[in-house]
């Protein structure tokens, strides 16, 4: 018997069918790997297994099966959710519910499983354990956890309410590469006979974690690169120590300096992430930061792009002193820096389409004696169809939100960009058209860019390669490119 039955599944929105015709069995432990390219319809139909389907967006015909279940019904739905099945999104931050502790979060998952109230505590912490977390992290709130620990946490309440099946979307995305290893070896081996469903574009840990692999080809699924040999899948090596005293970047470029702090210390609680780091911007300047998660990456973005106030430090915007929040700042110096979050779902308004986003972004910018690019001409320039314009966040799949988010960025034209994983759900060719966008706009309009990533093929493309360690940003040694981990 299958646990999985998904038959002849259609899902259309008013201007296009996402899955059509869509089938596919998974048996009682069975591991399933579904690729494809960014909007392909990957999670549409992660999310149909749950009886859910995003805003816009109706079932038209076939039907579902998970554990003997119709998710699509209430009480299937109750069945299925968090008990049979659990879901680990592409946007596993603004999932996590914000005025909860993560402890409550796992505690929660556990007592589903029937875990008696003296045991929570050591559940939790032994598959915190397993999954590289700190075990203090189980006071903190979703907010204060970085990108890659908010996927962990996900994972670790799937894990620790006892699902049959694990539904992963891209759940490499936010890991730094040894962590992504690991968790690819805890996926092979510490999650017993569960079946898993793993959505990835890294071809790689599909063929290692997997036993049969999909291919979603607009809206329908084909056979994928089965015949492909898995072999084992570990991290590029580290980069070797490199001292703050002694550089190994390549000449800057020549742009004046557009952004400058000194002494940034910042974090959340008593322990800053930040002790007191420097980073210059150049016009035209591209500098990629990489680090572990939870290193300090993502508050260094907050902090910069004025959204978080640091404890300590000084700003400088065109070499004038700033202040730190952005709503402190004077009228041209709120637009010269942009922020790409990784947290791609929280960063848009729910309600909002993409077109009056733009439209907001653009008018801000011409208010200012700015020349924006057109909205049409933004979304040809991040890969995006003209159609998606008239959708909302919760009608676009996880990659397509990112991509919004950077094109609402530019759309206020900004000389400073700041860009936090920016690539991370993104198919390799995607990727490689937003690089060469970046690429393009430093060229032609000197923009300065950060970017944040933990993808040495990304940081490659930089000017400077940084990394954060220890609180401080030091110089890191350039490597020959290596695959996306």
């Amino acid at each position: 018997m299958s646990l999985v039955d998904v038959t002849r599944l259609e899902l259309t929105s008013a201007d296009r069918s996402v899955l059509a015709d869509c089938s596919l069995t998974i048996r009682p432990g069975e591991r399933v790997g579904l690729v494809g390219r960014s909007g392909s319809g990957k999670t549409a139909l992660a999310h149909a297994l749950f009886g859910h389907t995003r805003t816009g967006i109706a079932r038209t015909g076939g039907s579902v099966r998970v554990a003997g279940h119709d998710p699509f019904t209430a009480a299937g739905a109750r069945r299925v959710r968090g008990r049979a099945a659990a879901y680990v999104p592409q946007d596993c931050a603004s999932a996590l519910p914000a005025e909860r502790r993560i402890g409550w979060l796992l505690d929660r998952a556990a007592r589903r499983a029937g875990v008696p109230r003296a045991g929570l505590a050591p559940a939790r912490d032994a598959v915190m354990g397993s999954l590289g977390l700190d075990p203090g992290l189980a006071r903190a709130f979703p907010h204060q956890v970085s990108g890659g620990q908010a996927q962990r946490v996900a994972l670790a309440t799937a894990l620790l309410a006892g699902a049959e099946l694990l539904v992963l979307d891209e759940p490499t995305s936010g890991l730094d590469p040894r962590a992504a290893a690991d968790l690819v070896r805890l996926l092979r081996r510490g999650t017993g006979a569960v079946a898993m469903l793993l959505i990835s574009h890294d071809h790689d840990i599909v063929a290692e974690v997997t036993t049969r692999r999909l291919a979603m080809e607009k809206g329908g699924l084909a056979v994928g690169p089965s015949d492909r040999p898995a072999r084992p899948f570990s991290p590029p090596a580290p980069a070797p120590a490199a001292s703050p005293r002694r550089s190994a970047e390549p000449p800057r470029p020549g742009g004046a300096a557009l952004l400058r702090a000194e002494g940034i210390t910042a974090g959340h609680g008593a322990e800053p992430v930040l002790r007191g780091t420097d980073l210059e911007l150049r016009a035209g300047e591209c500098v990629a930061v990489m680090g572990p998660s939870g290193v300090g990456k993502t508050t260094l973005a907050r902090v910069l792009a004025g959204g978080l106030a640091p404890d300590a430090g000084r700003l400088w915007l065109r070499e004038e002193p700033c202040p730190w929040p952005v709503t402190r700042r004077r009228g041209g110096d709120r637009l010269l820096v942009a922020h790409v979050d990784q947290d791609s779902r929280g960063a848009l308004n729910p309600r909002e389409t993409v077109a009056v986003a733009l439209r907001r972004a653009r008018r801000a910018a011409l208010r200012r004696g700015l020349v924006p690019e057109p909205a049409a001409e933004l979304l040809r320039a991040v890969a995006l169809p003209a159609a998606s314009a008239g959708r909302v966040p919760g009608e676009l799949s996880g990659g397509e939100r990112q991509r919004v988010n950077l094109a609402r960025a530019l759309a206020a034209a900004p000389q400073v960009l700041l860009c936090d994983e920016v690539t991370a759900s993104l198919d390799p060719d995607t990727e490689r058209r937003v690089l060469a966008l970046l690429a393009e706009l430093r060229t032609e309009r000197d923009l300065a860019v950060l970017l944040i990533t933990h993808s040495a093929a990304v940081a490659a493309t930089a000017d400077r390669v940084l990394e954060l360690r220890h609180g401080l940003l030091v110089p890191a040694v350039r490597h020959r490119d290596r695959e996306r981990v």
